[in-house]
């Protein structure tokens, strides 16, 4: 089975080398091949591969709930972790390979998202909806919002509250 690993390698290398044609998805499959060949050297069945995925999601799931209901609280990575009952590393572990992103930054992110909201169906001051989001400063709360959307709370609330639906796209 290693020999094959090998094989492989060498007949990835001359793919890269000739540049042929379609080259880059030869390349693949060479990979694809060589990844079932590695699963199969380390015994693992599909079925428990699968089963190890459903875990990994469940986990997330739990961790996803308990960031949406807790948002506006202070919230530690290990809040996060012992809502699903792991570690704080297999907590990151779960983000970063579910939905590449860490657990601090989707907290952020829906924050900021819950806020946008608030800022557009509310006419509560900037201060409170930042406090409502779980940002305790003010002043991080703006700096954070102008560094996603490209704007203030203040000019995102009077371009998209409730008085003017226009809209205001997200900065990447």
């Amino acid at each position: 089975m290693q020999r094959k690993v090998l094989e492989d390698m060498l007949e990835m290398d001359r793919i890269q080398d000739k540049k042929a044609f379609g080259y880059e998805m030869a390349f693949r499959n060479k990979i694809a091949e060589m990844w079932i060949d590695f699963i199969h050297m380390l015994g693992v069945e599909p079925e428990t591969a699968k089963l190890r995925t459903s875990e990994k999601e469940e986990r997330l799931k739990e961790m996803l709930a308990f960031i949406h209901k807790e948002y506006r609280n202070e919230i530690s990575l290990s809040d996060i972790a012992d809502a699903a009952k792991v570690s704080k590393r297999e907590a990151l572990r779960c983000f970063q390979e579910e939905i590449h992103i860490s657990p601090g930054a989707y907290l952020k992110d829906y924050r900021l998202q819950m806020a946008c909201t608030m800022l557009r169906n509310t006419s509560e001051t900037i201060t409170t909806v930042s406090q409502n989001c779980g940002f305790h400063s003010a002043s991080y709360f703006g700096k954070v919002f102008r560094s996603q959307m490209g704007c203030t709370p203040y000019e995102f609330k009077n371009k998209t509250g409730t008085g003017n639906r226009e809209g205001i796209s997200e900065k990447n």
